[in-house]
């Protein structure tokens, strides 16, 4: 992660992730370059890779906000 300068990254995990603790998230989030557009977005009462299922209006929001904001797709 600290080779991707001038790339939007924005990771999603939930608190709840029993396959993955959502800490490992959080130390990549802290990796990458402050030069780099990064967002975290910690979810909760999901399993691994359910973020979406549980959270579809939030999670589409979010993405799009993002792509928008750090992406210009506008």
């Amino acid at each position: 992660m600290k080779n991707t300068k001038g790339i939007s990254i924005f990771i999603i995990h939930s608190k709840t992730d029993k396959a993955i603790p959502y800490a490992e998230s959080e130390k990549l989030f802290q990796s990458i370059s402050s030069n780099n557009y990064k967002e975290l977005w910690l979810t909760k009462d999901c399993e691994h890779i359910h973020s979406y299922r549980l959270h579809k209006n939030e999670y589409t929001r979010r993405v799009l906000r993002f792509l928008n904001k750090y992406l210009k797709l506008d």
